[in-house]
């Protein structure tokens, strides 16, 4: 199973386990019971379970083989927990003179 189809699976698990445990405690607040308590407390645990394994699992980018979209787009890889600046010059305008009539 490929890294994208875990997290889907894990993200599709953990939202079931949610609308199941909506449903639950909906019951739960009608007639209350150890049985749905427990029951509620399982959906929790592998909704938990379920967002655990979407935010675990690798990331399949690499930064291998990344390509610009075109002219005039700018590809930045590499490791940026350094500091990153940008120096843009323009020549200079001259501006009319201000007026204020229309």
């Amino acid at each position: 199973m490929s890294t994208k189809a875990r997290q889907v699976a894990g993200l599709v698990v953990a939202g079931m386990a949610s609308a199941c445990a909506a449903v639950v405690t909906n019951v739960l607040t009608d007639r209350w019971s150890w049985t749905l308590l427990v029951a509620l407390g399982a959906l929790v645990l592998v909704g938990l379970g379920g967002q655990l394994l979407a935010l675990a699992s690798p990331s399949d980018d690499t930064g291998v083989g990344v390509r610009g979209g075109g002219a005039g787009s700018v590809v930045i890889g590499g490791d940026n927990s350094g500091s990153i600046s940008v120096r843009v010059s323009q020549p200079r305008r001259e501006l009319p003179p201000y007026s204020d009539t229309v």
